[in-house]
């Protein structure tokens, strides 16, 4: 899947650039000096010492280049990671014109917010996106594409969808939003789970205007036709079932995480029908508001689950 197109009509947003530390890693390691620009040293700590593992807080900058020097000629098809990453990455335009206009309005959405500088590593297939303080990292040998034959036994096949060069600008802004809005309840209820990962989707809706919910949500057309189909379906099953209020970690899982499909509905369904179902209510309630605004107290955790779901109108 391709980056869709930013629709941005002037360049006064959040410009934001890729710092390309993958890039400068390499080049360190490759220069006899392993001289490192001043600007890429807390990225160096953080992934020498959290992602990498191979060196211990307080080591000077020469040893944490120095022990990644050592992982890259050792660890087998490293240096081939390094190198299909940078081809396939070698122009990041497309990027980051998408994130610098997704950066002006998310500001614009949540005033009093701050976008983060974001660079680029190579992890070995480790976490996608890692934060610490004001800096936020993008795996992008996690984003080589599904067909990348490097991901072979490394990842499940439903999990492939998730490693597209176009899933990284809205899992940018998940980050950046969960960061923001931290998931805070008492009790960890599906319908609480959905109310708030609904809000995330919208929030992203309006962040990436050009992005459908579908794009957003990582579904095929056929896979959101079938929630359509079925919405009041599902509802009626949740609520017959008594899962919505269920404090079941099991019961969670099956409705938010990644997964092949919703075992509930069977393999024809896609997976998080509960956050898809959270999208859609939190879209009945701010239209019902009328006002975007309310989605920064709708995260922040201002109203009750209860309150929502009964203003949103939603299964009525």
């Amino acid at each position: 899947m391709t980056i869709p197109a930013c629709s941005c009509q002037d360049d006064s947003g959040h410009a934001v650039t890729l710092k390309r530390f993958d890039r400068e890693l390499l080049k360190a390691m490759s220069d006899d000096t392993g001289i490192l620009p001043n600007n890429y040293i807390p990225i160096l700590k953080i992934y020498a010492t959290g992602i990498i593992k191979c060196s211990l807080p307080g080591d000077s900058t020469d040893k944490l280049v120095s022990d990644l020097k050592s992982v890259y000629a050792s660890a087998k098809g490293f240096g081939q990671l390094y190198g299909d990453t940078e081809n396939i990455f070698y122009d990041t335009s497309d990027i980051e014109k998408e994130l610098s206009c997704g950066a002006k309005r998310y500001l614009s959405l949540f005033p009093g917010s701050y976008f983060p500088e974001i660079y680029t590593h190579v992890s070995g297939f480790s976490q996608s996106i890692i934060t610490a303080d004001s800096i936020m990292s993008i795996a992008l040998d996690n984003y080589l594409g599904k067909e990348y034959k490097g991901y072979k036994g490394v990842f499940f096949d439903y999990q492939l969808k998730n490693r597209e060069r176009s899933r990284i600008v809205p899992d940018i802004f998940t980050v950046c939003l969960y960061e923001a809005f931290p998931y805070n309840v008492k009790k960890r209820q599906v319908i609480d789970g959905m109310i708030y990962e609904g809000c995330i989707i919208y929030a992203i809706s309006r962040i990436l205007p050009n992005r459908s919910i579908s794009e957003i949500m990582n579904y095929s057309d056929e896979l959101m036709e079938w929630c359509e189909e079925n919405e009041r379906n599902i509802w009626a099953y949740m609520v017959k079932s008594e899962h919505l209020y269920s404090s079941d970690p099991l019961i969670y899982s099956k409705y938010m995480n990644d997964a092949p499909y919703t075992s509930f509905f069977g393999k024809g369904s896609p997976d998080r029908l509960g956050i898809w179902l959270g999208y859609r209510i939190i879209e009945s309630y701010i239209k019902s508001s009328n006002s975007d605004s309310i989605l920064t107290e709708l995260l922040s955790g201002k109203y009750e689950t209860a309150e929502i779901l009964t203003n949103s109108k939603y299964g009525n």
